[in-house]
């Protein structure tokens, strides 16, 4: 019978109208897993409690989570195959270490205390544990371990799992193990059972797969508790010191990973990447958003929709469970409720921004930006004589040019500015009744990414006589060349983004907002609703994200903010080391997907204008005509967009197609260089 990785709980089990009677699971990566990463670090969690508790060890932690491995492998040795005692391993450990037995009393009920702390149950196999009860199948419960068998059965009784029918095999009780399989011939003899009437389920390859399969028993091997390649970013750039915060974190990811359902591709692919990415990025840019604000006096902070949508809620779960006294609101706008509001200010990026030079942009784009209808827009531009353009086609340059003077001009400035009052008016209004003009100190929160958006908050304020400096924490700025009275603070700021590589920041940012991504609309207006003014939502693809699920992604990122405040992640502990794995994290997800990843988020829909129904999915396979098109133009997609996710488009490609893509920028990388170098002038 051959592994079976990553299952579904239904797969694991015998087939119905199979001859077996019993059903065994493996307790320790199988139906319980730890909030640590590596059974090894249980030490160092139990070390790290017993200094709190005041005990004083000749040694670090570190070292004292080696002693005590080292401690367990001599016991071993001594006995062979037979199990030994956790008494028997603080026995050799007090030795090794030359402390008193007290002492070693005291780290003993320390670890017994962590493994009863730490351990959580891993929801597939209770799922396949509850699936085994209609079917009249017996379910055991087999471990090769020295704790006693009274914490494991308190184990099994906290996650669920065990029955008073169940019986519950743990070698520390009889002395023996199932990596020699003397303890699979005593559940046979005890239950009363052949091996063929017995179905083993485990992770270890050797104790839970080979061996009960040489005695004839059936097994199926699970890997759902192995660290996936984000957890092991994690803990790889966690320096020694940091291990045991990097060791939670990761293990966090994981127990988000195990809690989230596996319904479909999609489900299962936000379960990792929300877990493994998205979750990081969310938690650790509001642990540090709610930190800087009690650090500098704020009281109060607005996440500004969409994008701080699932920052927000993280805040609530994280202040609700340390009691912090922030007042947190969530803030209906965007640049298209805010800017055209701020063309009454003559602020230069609202106008910048009614038509931007930006390749897809489009004649209904720029008339949903100046709050004209496009038939309005089309009329005015035709008596500044400009010729007849297309609605949803894409603007040339020329045509862009000259759009945006003629906005800029007379009738139509006129035009655009007598719009702008009005909303003007609405936004000061949404902002009177947020508390936007009260004293109370407060700053915004955001994605980012460039800072302008608080400086057209900021001349808008000044056109309604009332001037103050406003304050934003965002999590990446570019570079800023603005004019803000107030202060802009960056969570990624001194961090190398994969940015840098080919492709641009663009890409990240696209990221980015897809796991922050909202379930609502954009904000393209106010209006008044039963004495309140209350936000117009765009109801475009590019918003609604058609069968992307965006609630599901939200539910397992604020999963894995409650996992990591249960295991008591301490931000100010882990700062200095988590920000740069956050950047790795985004990068790994960025230049390296997996194929259902690049499936799942590349099938997102974005869009160059949020507010109209125009866009395209962020990756697609590229075809031979495009692959052939590279030769000559150097470029692989011939949309008019600055949001490619090259690497996702790679990975959808067929293998050969894919092979001669790769080719065939390594042979034009070559020719150009070559080219570069002979047309170069020579120094004489």
């Amino acid at each position: 019978m051959q592994p079976c990785l990553n299952p579904q709980p239904e797969e694991l089990l015998p087939p119905p109208g199979s001859d077996v009677r019993l059903v065994s699971f493996d307790v320790f990566d199988t139906v319980l897993t730890r909030r640590v990463a590596y059974p090894v670090d249980v030490f160092l969690a139990a070390f790290a409690a017993a200094a709190r508790e005041g005990l004083s060890l000749p040694i670090n932690g570190e070292d004292f989570a080696l002693e005590r491995l080292e401690a367990e492998r001599v016991c071993r040795e001594r006995k062979g195959d037979a199990e030994i005692l956790l008494a028997d391993v603080y026995v050799e450990l007090c030795e090794r270490l030359r402390i008193p037995p007290q002492d070693g009393e005291r780290l003993q009920k320390h670890e017994l205390a962590e493994e009863r702390a730490l351990s959580v149950a891993v929801r597939p196999i209770c799922r396949a544990i509850e699936l085994c009860r209609p079917r009249n199948l017996r379910v055991a419960f087999i471990s090769d371990t020295c704790l006693p068998e009274s914490l494991i059965r308190e184990l099994l009784l906290a996650a669920g799992c065990l029955e008073v029918a169940d019986n519950v095999y743990v070698s520390s009780a009889f002395g023996v193990t199932k990596k020699s399989g003397d303890l699979f011939e005593h559940i046979l003899a005890h239950e009363k059972l052949a091996p063929q009437e017995v179905w083993h389920i485990g992770d270890d390859p050797v104790a839970d797969f080979e061996v009960p399969v040489r005695l004839g028993i059936r097994a199926r091997k699970t890997c759902l508790c192995e660290l996936n390649r984000y957890e092991r970013l994690m803990i790889s750039k966690a320096s020694p010191s940091d291990r045991l915060a990097a060791s939670r974190l990761a293990a966090a990811s994981r127990v988000t990973r195990l809690t989230s359902p596996a319904n479909n591709e999609h489900v299962a692919t936000f379960g990792v990447v929300g877990g493994g990415v998205g979750g990081p990025v969310v938690w650790a840019f509001t642990e540090w958003v709610l930190r800087e604000a009690e650090r500098r006096g704020f009281r109060r902070l607005y996440f500004v929709s969409r994008d701080a949508q699932v920052a927000y809620h993280a805040a609530v779960a994280i202040t609700n469970h340390r009691g912090h006294h922030l007042d947190l609101r969530y803030l209906c706008g965007s640049r298209y409720s805010w800017f055209p509001a701020a063309l009454c200010a003559d602020n230069r990026w609202a106008w910048a921004w009614l038509a931007p030079d930006i390749p897809a942009l489009t004649l209904q784009s720029v008339a949903g930006r100046c709050g004209l209808s496009v038939d309005v827009l089309a009329k005015e531009l035709q008596r500044s004589g400009m010729g007849a353009v297309q609605a949803k086609a894409a603007l040339c340059a020329d045509e862009r040019r000259r759009i945006s003077e003629a906005l800029a001009a007379d009738p139509l400035r006129g035009v655009i500015l007598a719009e702008a009052t009005k909303r003007s008016q609405r936004v000061r209004r949404y902002f009177e009744q947020e508390g936007l003009f009260d004293e109370t100190p407060y700053a915004f929160v955001d994605t980012g990414w460039s800072g302008r958006t608080q400086e057209v908050l900021e001349s808008l304020f000044a056109f309604w006589n009332s001037p103050r400096p406003l304050h934003g924490f965002y999590f990446w700025l570019g570079s800023w060349d603005g004019s803000c009275r107030g202060t802009l603070r960056s969570f990624l700021h001194n961090i190398r983004l994969p940015s840098d590589r080919a492709g641009g920041l663009r890409r990240v940012n696209t990221m980015l907002e897809l796991l922050m991504a909202a379930d609502h609309g954009c904000v393209l207006d106010y209006e008044e609703k039963a004495g309140r003014m209350e936000p117009v939502l765009s109801s475009s693809p590019a918003q609604r994200q058609d069968g992307w699920q965006i609630p599901a992604q939200q539910a397992v990122i604020l999963e894995f903010v409650k996992a990591c405040l249960q295991a008591g992640l301490d931000w100010s502990a882990t700062e200095h080391w988590v920000v740069p794995v956050i950047a790795s994290l985004l990068d790994e997800l960025c230049t390296a997907p997996s194929e259902s990843e690049a499936r799942v988020y590349g099938s997102a829909f974005c869009s160059e204008d949020h507010a109209i129904d125009i866009g395209y999915r962020f990756a697609h396979a590229y075809s031979w005509r495009e692959a052939l098109g590279y030769v000559v133009s150097g470029r692989l997609r011939d949309r008019p967009t600055y949001t490619d996710w090259h690497e996702g488009s790679l990975r959808l490609t067929p293998r050969f197609r894919r092979l001669v893509i790769l080719l065939l920028t390594i042979l034009r990388t070559r020719f150009v260089e070559s080219w570069n170098s002979r047309t170069a002038p020579r120094c004489r």
